[in-house]
């Protein structure tokens, strides 16, 4: 029977001080640390208006058209697919706080979903 507490101790001990053996074990980019890009107000207002000039139809919504977080923005993904529009521009605004609030202000308006149509 083997027991767990020494084989945990043991298990640990061996990472520790091998650590040459346990460094690369997920050297795959995909596992790397990904650094976020920080958004500052300017750089905020600049992708959103370049959204916005960009695509006919830009969505800020809360979440994604496959997993809306709120029913609202579940709402407006509806309206457009029964409308056939399947290609837009969607943004979580959720992900990143500084964008959120400068959507708000690009706007002038508080609350979200918001739907950008040709401008």
């Amino acid at each position: 029977m083997i027991n767990i507490k020494n084989f945990l101790v043991k298990t640990s001990a061996r990472s520790l001080a091998l650590p040459h053996l346990y460094q690369n074990f997920c050297s795959d980019d995909d596992f790397k640390k990904q650094t976020k890009m920080q958004v500052t107000n300017q750089n905020a207002q600049d992708l959103i208006n370049k959204w916005v000039q960009d695509y006919d139809i830009v969505l800020f919504m809360k979440g994604t058209p496959q997993a809306p977080r709120c029913g609202y923005s579940g709402n407006v993904v509806e309206i457009l697919k029964r409308n056939g529009v399947f290609e837009y521009k969607h943004i979580n605004i959720l992900a990143d706080p500084v964008l959120r609030e400068q959507v708000k202000i690009y706007s002038s308006w508080p609350t979200f979903p918001q739907v950008f149509v040709k401008g």
